[in-house]
């Protein structure tokens, strides 16, 4: 979370990734907060040149495998950046 707070979308987008490795199972899952507040940092700036492409499109994946919901404001701006 302070990663992706203070804009750094790859480190954070790492963080999230060692998170669901290592700490996440059924009885304990990610919150929906974090995958949105990494969201949000990878979308910053449009998608930093569209590096950040692929880890938010995960992240899209991700969440809605789990259930989670997607901001609409969040998904559209992320969609129409990676275009």
């Amino acid at each position: 979370m302070e990663k992706a707070e203070i804009g750094h979308w790859k480190a954070a987008t790492r963080k999230l990734k060692k998170l669901k490795k290592c700490f996440a199972s059924d009885e304990n899952p990610i919150p929906a907060e974090a995958y949105i507040a990494v969201l949000t940092a990878c979308v910053e700036n449009r998608l930093h040149g569209a590096r950040a492409s692929i880890p938010a499109r995960k992240i899209l994946e991700e969440m809605s495998e789990q259930g989670h919901e997607i901001p609409s404001a969040l998904g559209d701006s992320c969609v129409l950046n990676c275009l």
